[in-house]
């Protein structure tokens, strides 16, 4: 009997983006660098040695701006979700708003906080009442395959803190944004061959 699509696993991709890596801090009043400023700067988590980000004010955003890996199957739901450190002992329960913004070689850079494509909200995450917990949101899908086109090279991601959830300020401490995707099936002429990189992926 042949095989048919449905019958095949597809292959997943992921990335993670740690915190460091998001470039800049938007608070409520500033935008700060993460190399300073207080308390947007990273810092330690608890006893351990995890460089996060804390989220001192409801609004508070951070910023990352990337490029769309070159396997992704841009037909494919696109997930995400958020890890952060919870310093308090209280169930507190944020909400993380996630604003995505495609762009294509040579095109305009704008504002991705008020110009977004897509603006996603995750669920409310109930915490645990062990200080210093890692905690995770659940998957969530970004809705990227509605919007995203074939000429896009990149995309720019703004995070939000948008409800603390009861929590107090720096009680929430961003440790990096986790994506996954499905890996785009290809031919055998489209696989990796160094010689034909560039010819291959335009984009």
């Amino acid at each position: 009997m042949p095989i048919v699509d449905h019958q095949i696993g597809w292959k997943a991709g992921r990335f993670f983006l740690p915190a460091k890596l998001f470039n800049l801090v938007f608070t409520t009043d500033s935008m700060q660098g993460q190399s300073n400023g207080n308390p947007v700067e990273a810092v330690q988590a608890g006893a351990g040695e995890l460089a996060v980000v804390q989220i001192g004010a409801a609004g508070d955003e951070l910023s990352a701006f990337v490029p769309i890996p070159w396997d992704l199957d841009r037909d494919a739901p696109v997930l995400a979700r958020v890890w952060f450190v919870h310093s308090s002992t209280d169930a507190d329960a944020p909400v993380w708003i996630l604003k995505s913004k495609f762009h294509s070689k040579q095109a305009t850079v704008v504002d991705m906080d008020t110009s977004e494509d897509i603006a996603t909200t995750f669920d409310a995450h109930t915490c645990s009442t062990t200080a210093e917990s890692l905690e995770i949101t659940d998957w969530t899908d970004l809705d990227w395959d509605s919007y995203i086109t074939a000429s896009d090279i990149a995309v720019g991601l703004l995070l939000e803190c948008d409800n603390l959830g009861s929590a107090d300020a720096n009680e929430i401490e961003f440790v990096g944004l986790e994506l996954a995707y499905q890996i785009k099936a290809t031919d055998q002429a489209g696989r990796w061959m160094s010689s034909t990189l560039a010819a291959r992926n335009p984009v």
